[in-house]
């Protein structure tokens, strides 16, 4: 082989070996990236100010949190782009995770199957029934101003999710 043959081949392979660094490189870098959000969002959550009834809600928050941010990460290890966000609403009967292609999803994580599901069925009513409004406001008065007008009361809270 001629010398400048023998150096077209050297620089192929080198530049080959150097687009290949590239590549994983970023490849490695948005895994990283994925990694850190979740990390900072896990952890953007003032654990220590919180009052009573903010820590029963912590555990949720921080499950949003993970559910979505371990999707992320497992979508920037094959490639591609984010495909969960946490909605971040508190508004009743709000989905919790948002898929960035197909939908809102409501997540609960309680102590066992039955009890999760036993949740996820709430129907209206029994919201209606445990709010004090319900002595003051009927039940299409509480619903209009939850977000639920025209919803009869055996509709499930998280309808749709």
């Amino acid at each position: 082989m001629s010398e400048f043959g023998q150096g077209y081949a050297f620089a192929v392979k080198q530049g080959a070996a150097t687009w290949g660094a590239a590549a994983g490189s970023e490849y490695i870098g948005q895994v990283e990236k994925s990694i850190n959000e979740l990390y900072r969002c896990m952890n953007a959550y003032d654990y220590y100010k919180a009052t009573v009834p903010a820590q029963e809600s912590l555990k949720g928050f921080l499950a949003e949190e993970w559910a979505s941010g371990t999707a992320n990460v497992d979508a920037a290890v094959k490639g591609k782009d984010s495909v969960m966000e946490v909605l971040k609403s508190t508004r009743l009967g709000s989905a919790d995770v948002g898929a960035l292609v197909d939908g809102s999803y409501q997540l609960k994580f309680y102590s066992n199957p039955k009890e999760t599901v036993k949740v996820l069925g709430t129907t209206l009513r029994e919201v209606y029934e445990r709010s004090k409004a319900s002595s003051n406001l009927s039940f299409s008065e509480w619903a209009a101003s939850k977000g639920f007008g025209g919803k009869l009361p055996t509709d499930l809270l998280y309808d749709g999710q």
